[in-house]
């Protein structure tokens, strides 16, 4: 077993990211701040991306922004992180809130060509088409961002309206936007969707026309008041594959006129496939993990590309083996179901003692992944393992049990650790979350 975790064969290696200007914003910050490391950050994100030029980075630590942003071109905006982080891996998007509010007055975001937004609560936008966000002729992409109480005055989108534009949206939700007519507006527009969940919002889920050329993979679309999707026009090429629709009052799906309302009827179409309806089974309203029983697990479509997010919104691995059979299949919505889960206690100080827990289920093993360094491939069928192998230590682990480490004494203030484990069982098993953390 572990011979074939370490075969070379087995490990699809992804690229490192390039070194790129970093800007810091920090709500809590001083004023008078350059941007140029935490202790000196912006406190405002309209200074930190009035900074950025094309190629630069912009890291917002957690806490709330008001008014209007605008993502200049090039630029890729970060949220989710801690001061002091200084991996993107050490930040927590599900917990760690960067929150940009556009106070009930304003368009929230502006995304400029080539620019990224990722890691953000976007909220309380009101615009006359697109009150969470506009994309206007450029190529953009969103991921993991939560969109919620956007609305649109007049025009199309409460939470985007996409005009022209290749927009990319991964990993992100959508949840009580209210919208004249719908949530997501793309007009002659393309892109790709992808592990996307549009629940619980007053309008149409998502609306596509004019030539649009969306492909939607691994997408929620339910509770939504108006229809889940809607094709417009005869020049619209969609691609509609393994996505959720369920209990969306018009209809599942409105196809130039007609009002499908069986999932028999979407995937008669001929761009669509393997698209299921049944309740999804979040664990509670705006929570979109999902419970053991959901009909989302291990139903999705592997995905590879550049618009493919690596983990998914709660930092597990994206494509996992969820139900240890022995075949890692990827899950449709924000959540990939995981049943195991890496958790650690304790202040990671030189000489000191800290506890490593793998709390899982069905298991017969444990092994730990210590390392100095992230990473990112994938083994087949256990997901994606974050840790750096060569120089990496691998130990067996209990499981469901504490476990306790020494820090090293010559560890420094500032030594980087990276954690994962793998629990197995007869048939497979499961790569668990990462955990990033440096020595205090």
């Amino acid at each position: 077993m572990f011979r074939r975790l370490l075969t070379p064969l087995a490990l699809l290696v992804l690229s490192a990211p390039s070194i790129a200007q970093t800007i810091y914003v920090d709500a809590n910050a001083k004023t008078g701040g350059d941007g140029k490391t935490w202790a000196t950050a912006y406190n405002t994100v309209q200074a930190g991306l009035g900074a950025a030029s094309s190629g630069a980075r912009v890291w917002v630590a957690m806490g709330t922004y008001n008014g209007g942003f605008t993502v200049p071109a090039g630029v890729t905006a970060t949220g989710g992180f801690h001061n002091g982080d200084f991996r993107e891996t050490q930040r927590d998007v599900a917990t760690v809130k960067s929150i940009l509010d556009g106070g009930a007055g304003q368009r929230v975001v502006r995304l400029m060509h080539n620019s990224k937004l990722d890691g953000f609560v976007v909220r309380n936008g009101t615009a006359a088409g697109g009150g969470g966000l506009r994309a206007d002729n450029v190529t953009a992409s969103i991921c993991n961002c939560f969109f919620t109480n956007n609305k649109n005055t007049s025009g199309r989108g409460a939470a985007i309206y996409a005009e022209k534009a290749t927009l990319n949206i991964s990993n992100s939700a959508f949840y009580k936007n209210i919208g004249i007519g719908h949530v997501i507006e793309y007009e002659t527009s393309g892109g790709t969707l992808d592990h996307v969940v549009v629940h619980d919002n007053v309008s149409n889920g998502f609306h596509f026309s004019s030539g649009s050329t969306p492909k939607i993979y691994n997408s929620v679309f339910s509770l939504n008041t108006g229809r889940g999707i809607c094709h417009i026009n005869a020049n619209d090429a969609p691609i509609v594959e393994n996505n959720l629709l369920w209990g969306n009052k018009v209809s599942l799906y409105h196809y130039r006129g007609t009002e499908l309302r069986t999932i028999a009827a979407v995937n008669n179409l001929l761009y669509a496939k393997n698209n299921i309806s049944a309740d999804p089974k979040f664990v509670s309203p705006g929570n979109f993990r999902t419970m053991s029983s959901s009909p989302l697990i291990d139903k999705g479509q592997n995905m590879v590309g550049p618009t493919f997010a690596w983990r998914d919104y709660w930092d597990n691995s994206r494509i996992l083996d969820s139900d240890l059979n022995g075949s890692m299949v990827t899950d449709i919505g924000t959540y990939e179901a995981n049943n195991a889960r890496v958790h650690i206690a304790g202040i990671p100080k030189p000489n000191a003692q800290i506890n490593v827990r793998i709390d899982t289920s069905a298991t017969v093993a444990g092994v730990m992944l210590l390392g100095v360094t992230p990473t990112r491939f994938l083994i087949d069928p256990y997901g994606y393992v974050f840790v750096s192998i060569p120089g990496a230590v691998i130990l067996p682990w209990p499981v469901n049990a504490n476990g306790f480490l020494t820090i090293p004494k010559t560890f420094q203030a500032g030594t980087a650790l990276v954690w994962q484990g793998l629990v197995l069982n007869a048939t497979g098993g499961n790569m668990t979350n990462l955990v990033d953390m440096r020595i205090k």
